[in-house]
């Protein structure tokens, strides 16, 4: 029995760490997007601290954003604040590896706005074309 758990356990963490790599692109993409002006029902001051203030979970944000995006799956979430607005920054991702973000009104659980899908090749092309263009 305490084989088949280690193996089990060992199975799980390479699950992990694939799902981790496959979402790399999304990270490092996540605070460069330029949202356009959504308007929540939670207003936050500059420096105001929000961390108690959604009415509603990270799990029912995720659960918005994959009824949003149909055949994709929630892999991280945030709650953050977009033009003034409470709001969690969630991000999908389908079974190509396309990703997308999501906002979720962090007050009433309602999607505010869905991104196009970037593709896994986006990033590699753009890194090509970056490192074409920036040398000296």
């Amino acid at each position: 029995m305490t084989r088949f758990a280690g193996k089990l356990a060992a199975l799980m963490l390479i699950g992990v760490l694939v799902s981790s790599v496959a979402a790399t692109p999304a990270f490092a993409d996540w605070d460069r997007t330029n949202y356009p002006a959504i308007q929540g029902t939670i207003p936050i001051a500059d420096g105001q601290d929000f961390a108690e203030l959604s009415n509603i979970s990270l799990v029912d944000a995720m659960s918005t954003a994959e009824n949003a995006v149909p055949d994709s799956k929630a892999i991280y979430g945030k709650l953050s604040v977009i033009n003034g607005y409470l709001v969690y920054k969630i991000v999908m991702m389908d079974e190509n590896r396309g990703h997308n973000k999501v906002l979720v009104d962090a007050g009433t659980g309602e999607q505010l706005y869905v991104s196009d899908v970037k593709s896994k090749d986006s990033y590699k092309n753009k890194r090509n074309y970056d490192k074409k263009h920036n040398k000296k």
